[in-house]
């Protein structure tokens, strides 16, 4: 006879796998991109894209506070079994990821000087930087909907949607990158439009969620928007910890940059690979806990609650140390994927990724806690813990370790910082008790 309980590790592992695929598959792409202009290009232009991740990173916060928030708001009024105020959430989710992304797009064209200048004060590489920027950025809109989208079709129990959506796209990113940097010979713009292609058809398949007949959830606009703050206030303490990372990231490159030039661009690209890496596995047993855990706590069902708590700390300890083990062991090879070759700057990765890589441990436990907290009601700790961790802790100790570190002391920076970070909570969750 199957228990309760069990029932839940099954329906668990029924999105742990393809969360994780999805994932992997995303996290991916920033990888591949970096390797193939490493090799087919060279370092030097591999970090001038890096500096474009702060782009990024900015989209990924915004689908966060829609996605996230809107999988979270749903996940509790569908264990409360109101179907209405899910549609409205849906159909508001889809309302602002579409203005956002067009929004910031515009943005983003009008005032494209501006935002290069902010990304790398580097005259001679920001002018790769802007060749791969001024391609990139139209994906902006097609990434937005895209994440959203998933997120609800993943809370609707159709995870499987989202993991063939990245499987596929990144299948795509890597034909397309091998063709316009390998025969056609076009560099680093090659590698923005295969990330453009990549994210276009990630977001065509991702909306086939709305010709599946066995949905849940029906999108009404109208009245939706009664439910932005639902949405808003479930996903902001994880939007601003992957918010601040976008600030986080321009500051530390124009850091690296200072402290060892190019050099410094390439170092730090690589070890952002490392990120990454871990990531896949962060992301795919969040994803995985958000909606589970949110049903469960809207149902005020307990025990099946902690048991897919117990199993997402676990999966997520255990695959954040067979990564940390990985980089540890082959850091050297890790750097010469990404086409590092000069002795010096693969001596000087190898110190980096092996330094970085122990406070992947923090930044797993960190996020895992951002993710779960607003679902328990604990959105103030989980936002105090994003700001600390994303800008609070980590600007200044970067700046104080590296003045007598140098470059290995931004990776110190990251250990102390992480450490600092969980002390926050614990010390949080003690002043709550009182």
């Amino acid at each position: 006879m199957e228990t309760k309980n069990s029932s839940a590790v099954n329906e668990y592992f029924g999105y742990f796998i393809p969360c994780v695929l999805m994932a992997v598959a995303t996290q991916s792409a920033n990888i591949i991109d970096k390797i193939f202009i490493g090799n087919f290009v060279n370092p030097v232009e591999m970090g001038a894209a890096n500096a474009c991740m702060p782009v990024s990173q900015f989209v990924y916060t915004l689908s966060v506070l829609i996605g996230v928030g809107a999988s979270a708001a749903i996940s509790v009024l569908k264990g409360q079994k109101k179907t209405d105020d899910c549609n409205q959430v849906l159909g508001a989710s889809i309302l602002w990821s579409v203005f956002f992304g067009f929004l910031f797009l515009g943005f983003l064209v009008i005032c494209s000087d501006c935002v290069l200048a902010f990304l790398l004060k580097d005259g001679v590489i920001q002018e790769l930087v802007k060749a791969y920027y001024l391609i990139f950025i139209f994906m902006v809109p097609f990434r937005l909907v895209s994440a959203v989208v998933q997120n609800i079709s993943r809370a609707d129990g159709f995870p499987k949607i989202g993991s063939v959506a990245v499987i596929v796209s990144n299948c795509c990113n890597v034909f397309f990158n091998w063709l316009f940097m390998g025969p056609m010979g076009l560099g680093v713009r090659g590698a923005a439009l295969g990330t453009l292609i990549c994210f276009v058809v990630e977001c065509a398949v991702n909306l086939s969620y709305f010709l599946r007949r066995g949905r849940t959830f029906r999108l009404r606009l109208n009245g939706s928007l009664s439910k932005t703050g639902n949405i808003f206030t479930m996903g902001l303490p994880a939007c601003i910890g992957t918010g601040l990372i976008t600030f986080k990231l321009v500051i530390l490159n124009n850091l690296a940059e200072k402290l060892n030039g190019e050099t410094g661009l390439v170092v730090m690209a690589v070890c952002l690979s490392c990120l990454s890496l871990a990531s896949m596995f962060s992301a795919g047993a969040n994803n995985s806990m958000v909606p589970l855990a949110g049903k469960y706590f809207g149902a005020k069902d307990w025990d099946n609650f902690k048991g897919v708590i117990r199993l997402s700390a676990v999966s997520l300890f255990l695959f954040t140390t067979i990564v940390v083990i990985l980089l540890e062991i082959f850091a050297g090879a890790f750097a010469k994927l990404h086409g590092v070759q000069d002795e010096a700057e693969v001596l000087l990765c190898i110190q980096s990724i092996r330094i970085y890589a122990v406070s992947l441990y923090g930044m797993c436990f960190t996020f895992f806690m951002i993710y779960l907290l607003p679902i328990i009601g604990k959105k103030l700790i989980s936002t105090v813990m994003s700001i600390c961790e994303g800008f609070v802790f980590i600007v200044p100790l970067c700046f104080v370790f590296s003045g007598s570190m140098g470059l290995k002391g931004i990776w110190v920076a990251f250990i102390v910082t992480e450490i600092l970070t969980a002390g926050v909570y614990f010390a949080g969750n003690k002043i709550k008790k009182r």
